[in-house]
């Protein structure tokens, strides 16, 4: 049997630990040994300790590294997190590299984990991806731009790459190990699997690829019940640092509707200030399963595991992104017709009129069902499956 490591090393929340999960569950099952190396080691001990698994905190640099402004592409993003310095890049690969020399790992499996994967090739380690489309870019030169609203010149975009490349090339010397002609060249894997709709591929969809689509917990969570009244039933998952985010639960308080909203980590303050007869806010995931069939609305910042279940329940979405990544996401949802983005101006009355188009107008729904009917047959656990095949094709 096999020694599997699974890494997690950028994006936060639980998306990466729930999509990962599954498969190591599967693989662990039969008989090989598996560990984790996370960057949040709170999310491991919620989501991976009641299963027994054993886990690591990921390589994290002290230093943060800004850009003088919002990275343009997956290589900027890189550049953001330490690969425009070598001793900075040197320092987080020595990281993963002790990890591997500890472990001995037969293949490294990396969610959102760039400088695992970079250790791994350094070391001449099997190493494979499961991600969605934001994680796994098109392999382009230069990778396309992340903010397609802005023009964005392509020598700014291979000054980049050449930035990321000397540094990535300065280490793979100490490493003597085989440098990078090309920043794709990152993710050379040996294999890997997009968990991804085309229709919701942040770059969009693309030609000869093949999407498994998402994985994440089916079943997962305290069952809780809707309030009681007569209002829509509205389901959210917010988090504190959503822009707007005090407009937004105030905007659900005064809204009539029926609400669960989950806000991990919701301190005794906001429960005290939005909870109401009618919204019943959590701090932990609630199982989704049991509220879906009844519900009319769906508010979300854009988190993956959050809005592709609720698509796939035919129901529609109110998106909050905080970030490029969500929005990227997002704008997909929206092409559909399925959700509606709030942008920049998120005061209390626009909130309040966004979730009303989506109850009223009837097109919203009928996109989300239209979607829902597309993927009628589609169990998560599909993908699982492709994703452990996919591992055991490489060990």
């Amino acid at each position: 049997m096999s020694r599997i490591l699974f890494a997690w090393e950028l994006g936060g929340g639980f998306g990466h630990l729930s999509r990962l999960e599954p498969i190591a569950r599967n693989l662990r099952a039969a008989g090989h040994e598996v560990l984790f190396v996370s960057k949040d080691t709170q999310c491991a001990a919620k989501w991976l300790g009641p299963y027994g698994y054993r886990f690591l905190q990921a390589p994290v640099s002290a230093t943060a590294y800004k850009l003088t402004r919002p990275p343009a592409n997956y290589t900027e993003v890189l550049l953001a997190e330490g690969y425009a310095e070598p001793t900075a890049l040197r320092g987080k690969v020595e990281g993963w590299a002790g990890i591997y020399q500890l472990y001995r790992p037969d293949i490294v499996v990396a969610d959102h984990s760039p400088t695992a994967l970079l250790a791994a090739r350094f070391l001449d380690i099997c190493r494979v991806q499961v991600g969605n489309g934001f994680e796994l870019p098109p392999l382009v030169r230069p990778f396309p731009s992340i903010r397609p609203w802005e023009s964005i010149a392509s020598a700014l975009l291979e000054h980049s790459e050449a930035t990321a490349l000397a540094a990535i090339n300065a280490v793979a010397e100490i490493y003597q190990g085989k440098p990078l002609s090309q920043i794709t060249d990152l993710f050379d894997l040996n294999g890997f699997t997009l968990a991804s709709f085309s229709e919701l591929d942040h770059y969009g969809p693309r030609q000869s690829i093949n999407y498994a689509g998402p994985i994440y917990p089916r079943h997962h969570g305290q069952k809780v019940n809707w309030p009681r009244g007569t209002g829509p039933r509205i389901f959210a998952y917010l988090r504190p640092s959503v822009p707007g985010f005090n407009l937004l639960m105030a905007a659900l308080s005064q809204s009539r509707a029926r609400v669960i909203c989950v806000v991990p980590g919701a301190d005794k303050n906001l429960l005290d200030a939005f909870s109401t007869d009618s919204v019943c806010i959590y701090r932990d995931p609630v199982d989704l399963g049991v509220l879906i069939g009844d519900m009319d609305l769906g508010m979300s910042y854009g988190g993956i595991g959050t809005v592709t279940p609720l698509l796939l329940g035919g129901v529609p979405v109110l998106l909050a992104p905080q970030n490029v990544e969500q929005y990227l996401f997002c704008t997909r949802v929206e092409s559909l017709g399925a959700g509606l983005i709030l942008r920049n101006a998120r005061s209390q009355q626009a909130i309040q009129d966004a979730l009303t188009r989506i109850l009223v107008e009837p097109s919203y729904v009928a996109a989300a069902k239209l979607f829902a009917a597309r993927y009628a047959d589609f169990n998560p656990d599909q993908a699982v499956e492709q994703a452990v095949m996919m591992i055991n094709s490489v060990l």
